[in-house]
């Protein structure tokens, strides 16, 4: 009980502030999750959050469902109790038990006097447009980042990425157009921006500037210096910190390149109409 007070506590002055960061695979999500992190104003966590998806889409049958007034007369406790429960579910799941209290009193010690001046949590998860309205209602300030990146070098990511090398080329150029198509939602959604990858990797200060003005919080170069001298999960290789990430990533050979000519009839069957949504040239 007094380690729910002390987390609550803690997290009280954030906890109805999420930040989300969204995107298809290999497009630069945890790279952005991790630098939105360097800001002092921002908490995140490493990984992935699906969970927060399911909380996302419980809410919404309480919100935009066309039989929602069932559900609002089902339950058997308020809605704003539920709605409560639902958002300290969704935080624990991310931070851990108490309100996240292990990592919020870590962060105390290690930011001493600074981590009362924490705004907004940051997490990466997975919402479609329905999932969008359950936690828009849940969350009335929350943002979305969105990220987008090049099919062409999100797919060939894939391609030697453990967690999709696995499945053959079809299935991960598939997976790429189904993501970023779910996802194509938050492009016009007054909660969101949408960042580029490219431009994160070219000029990383000017995106930042933009996220953190949209956040309505002064703009830190912590950020700007994380996306520029690290390289995250490069192709299956460990994080590497130190480098001139946009040196590396210029100097590697186009992506397709590697492709066979079955590979990019494949690409641009699977992918071409998405590519063209998110303004993307197929350079073959």
């Amino acid at each position: 009980m007094m380690k729910d007070i002390l987390g609550r506590i803690l997290a009280g002055h954030f906890f109805h502030n999420p930040v989300f960061v969204v995107g298809a695979s290999r497009s630069g999500t945890s790279v952005l999750l991790q630098a939105l992190g360097k800001h002092p104003l921002i908490l995140s966590m490493d990984g992935e959050a699906p969970f927060i998806t399911s909380m996302g889409g419980a809410s919404y049958l309480f919100e935009s469902a066309v039989n929602r007034e069932y559900y609002i007369n089902s339950i058997k406790v308020t809605q704003d109790y539920l709605y409560s429960s639902l958002r300290r579910i969704a935080f624990e799941a991310t931070f851990g038990r108490h309100y996240g209290l292990k990592t919020t009193a870590k962060a105390v010690l290690r930011d001493r006097g600074s981590f009362l001046a924490v705004r907004y949590w940051c997490a990466k998860t997975f919402p479609d447009d329905v999932v969008y309205k359950g936690l828009i209602g849940l969350y009335r300030n929350a943002k979305f980042i969105y990220i987008v990146r090049n099919g062409c070098d999100a797919v060939q990511s894939m391609t030697k990425y453990s967690g999709f090398r696995h499945q053959d080329f079809e299935k991960n150029c598939r997976a790429w157009a189904r993501s970023a198509q779910n996802f194509d939602y938050l492009r016009n959604c007054g909660a969101a921006v949408m960042v580029r990858h490219e431009h994160l990797v070219e000029n990383p200060e000017t995106v930042f500037r933009s996220i953190f003005s949209f956040l309505g919080i002064d703009y830190h170069g912590n950020s700007t210096n994380y996306i520029r001298n690290t390289l995250v999960h490069p192709l299956d290789k460990p994080t590497q910190a130190k480098v001139n990430v946009k040196d590396a990533l210029q100097n590697r050979k186009p992506s397709y390149k590697e492709w066979t000519g079955e590979q990019r009839e494949l690409f641009k069957d699977i992918c071409g109409e998405t590519m063209q949504r998110l303004e993307y040239e197929i350079p073959f």
